[in-house]
């Protein structure tokens, strides 16, 4: 038998069991099996998508991927097929920071009742707080 973890955590196995440590790029992870994992609603994964679509454009403009003049980066961006995996330098802390930008952007009441919405929906463990619990 052998004990899986995350990078960055302990395990309670036995010290004679083989442990491996493992994580999960989110660059690679589908943006639909994230919205899956998730468990997002229909509305929450369409602005979930859109939010990574926006990152895309904005990766694009920053010149972070694909690079300008990079016929190879260009090529696999396009090939790219976002039901079998992610798309490259999409982290999650990038799609927290665009969300925060859309937090910011639009009227404040329509979010608020959107938050109330979605926390009325979120069984109890579930519950968010702050910022991103309103676009997501």
């Amino acid at each position: 038998m052998h004990v899986y973890h995350l990078v960055g955590r302990e395990t309670t196995a036995d010290k004679s069991t083989p442990t491996h440590s493992f994580k999960v790029d989110f660059s690679s992870l589908s943006p639909y099996s994230a919205a899956d994992i998730l468990g997002l609603t229909e509305a929450q994964r369409d602005r979930f998508i859109k939010a990574y679509d926006v990152l895309k454009l904005i990766l694009r403009d920053l010149d972070i991927f694909p690079r300008k003049g990079n016929k190879a980066e260009d090529i696999e961006a396009l090939e790219i097929d976002e039901f079998e995996s992610g798309y490259p330098h999409v982290t999650l802390s990038r799609l927290i920071d665009v969300a925060g930008f859309f937090w910011i952007r639009f009227p404040k009441k329509e979010l608020q009742r959107q938050v109330r919405r979605a926390r009325k929906r979120l069984p109890s463990p579930l519950k968010l707080k702050g910022p991103s619990s309103g676009f997501f």
